[in-house]
């Protein structure tokens, strides 16, 4: 059976890395395997489409559900509380932006997002949930209940396209990079949020008990992935952040609080199952269509993944 890559589409080069017993919010055991070529990890093997709609299609998806320490999370609060995350996505959109036209977010929510930027845009907002979907509209605005995949637009039609804590879902990521690159016109922006960082410090400490762990998660991809993946598909990456600081999970009391069990993590004297929340286990990036294509593979570096762009390094954003 080939096994391919969701996020850089090479065949043949997934490595089992780990397997989650099924103590996750999940409930059922699974594999997360690495791309030999890119760095990123996915589900393996991958759930089905079918399975992945019927999850974020179900009613309890917009009421009260539990994070990973059993505590009530109400979606539209944690939307709202995410407001100050979105006002900074909002306000480098509209600086960066080479002309007001249609912007499209697909898997809105509640459109929280969308609604930031000003009405001098065409502002659609797709989401298939219907109580999520009428939440948008009551924002005033134009909403299609579709799933990414099934959506299309005319070429060169959109000035930019948002997915906001959706893109790592996708079934196929890669696929829909190859039609979305299309939707734009030459200098369109592309705004992807809340990816998870496998690299990252919590995931390499806490292993099998790092808390974003989820099947549901398609893929978790390095930086230096989407980086290399992205101008693969004619993006260039223009400005990345490290959301914690202004999301509903990290505030510097918590951080400080943290600090003893991870430190005590690092000398091997873990004492909590799962990983807390923390500075880089997300990251978010703003990039702008180019077509100045770079090669997915580096002959120099092939089977090692490619190393994240320097650039990115010296100007993260954080909060």
């Amino acid at each position: 059976m080939i096994r391919r890559c969701r996020l850089c589409a090479e065949d043949d080069v997934l490595i089992p890395q780990l397997t989650l017993d099924g103590s996750s919010a999940f409930g059922e055991p699974f594999t997360l395997s690495r791309c030999e070529e890119c760095g990123a990890w996915q589900v393996d093997p991958p759930l089905s489409l079918d399975f992945i709609h019927s999850y974020f299609q179900a009613p309890e998806r917009w009421r009260i559900s539990h994070d990973p320490e059993g505590r009530p999370v109400d979606p539209a609060e944690r939307a709202a509380a995410r407001q100050g995350e979105y006002t900074k996505y909002a306000s480098a959109l509209i600086n960066s932006l080479e002309e007001v036209g249609r912007v499209v977010d697909i898997g809105a929510g509640a459109g929280v997002m969308l609604s930031l930027l000003p009405d001098s845009f065409q502002r659609i907002a797709v989401e298939p949930h219907p109580d999520a979907a009428e939440a948008a509209s009551r924002l005033g605005l134009t909403v299609m209940r579709e799933w990414a995949e099934n959506i299309d637009f005319p070429s060169e039609s959109l000035t930019c396209l948002i997915m906001n804590q959706t893109f790592d879902h996708l079934r196929d990521p890669s696929g829909f990079l190859a039609r979305a690159v299309h939707w734009l016109k030459p200098g369109g922006l592309l705004l992807l949020t809340g990816l998870i960082n496998p690299d990252g410090l919590m995931p390499r400490l806490y292993g099998p008990g790092f808390r974003l762990w989820h099947p549901l998660y398609q893929i978790y991809p390095p930086p230096g992935a989407m980086v290399m993946v992205l101008g693969s598909h004619g993006f260039e990456v223009l400005r990345w952040w490290q959301p914690y600081f202004g999301t509903p999970y990290g505030s510097l009391k918590q951080l400080l609080l943290n600090i003893p069990e991870v430190l005590c993590r690092m000398m091997g004297k873990g004492r909590g199952q799962l990983s807390p929340a923390w500075p880089g286990n997300t990251y978010s990036l703003l990039a702008r269509k180019t077509l100045l294509l770079q090669p997915l593979k580096d002959p120099a570096r092939q089977g090692q993944g490619r190393a994240l762009d320097p650039r990115m390094l010296a100007h993260p954003s954080s909060g």
